[in-house]
């Protein structure tokens, strides 16, 4: 299998080692419906990146079979924060894609946090693209740490279903490496 990612490429990988690691069955079922018309802004805007807003789709997600729970971001939060403290402590039972998600919600919180300008606030909310929002942001004067990039093939891998191919081995092999573990937690520190 060849795959091209931020990091390398026409870097070939083969998974010898498959882990059990397993998401949670509701949340590939959001990644799988991400695309719905009458979710699809809020999911991408206010959960799978971080905003500050605030959304109420319960709805919308329960009449899709999601976590009704989920159509409000702040108890999505709290589950991908959730699950990416066990993934730290070392726990064997976390959703990778979870992790995935808090990891690019957190980058990018900090990163909005340390904006002071009203205006580049609302800016950088407003811009699509973990990258792109790093990027302005460097644009206007904040110092944005180079690991907060190379942890695009974290966040990026695992924010996107593709169906027929393996989602999860790529990112469990990932997220086993220490280098990137000892990164997310520098997140979090």
């Amino acid at each position: 299998m060849t795959r091209t990612n931020f990091a390398f490429s026409k870097q070939k990988t083969y998974y010898l080692d498959k882990r059990d690691i397993l998401p949670d069955e509701a949340m590939v079922k959001l990644l799988r419906k991400r695309d719905e018309p009458l979710i699809k802004e809020s999911v991408s805007k206010f959960l799978l990146h971080y905003h500050i807003g605030q959304i109420n789709k319960r709805i919308e997600f329960r009449g899709l079979g999601l976590r009704e729970t989920w159509g409000d971001a702040n108890r999505f939060y709290e589950f991908i924060s959730s699950e990416v403290q066990k993934f730290l402590q070392g726990d064997e039972q976390f959703d990778p894609l979870a992790v995935c998600c808090g990891v690019r919600v957190a980058i990018e919180q900090k990163t909005y946090d340390l904006l002071v300008d009203a205006e580049h606030k609302t800016e950088f909310l407003e811009t699509f693209k973990t990258r792109d929002k790093l990027l302005f942001a460097e644009g206007v004067g904040v110092t944005v740490p180079e690991y907060y990039y190379l942890l695009g093939v974290i966040y990026n891998d695992g924010m996107h279903w593709r169906e027929n191919q393996d989602n999860i081995s790529p990112i469990a092999a990932k997220l086993e490496n220490n280098t990137i573990r000892k990164l997310i937690s520098e997140i979090y520190t």
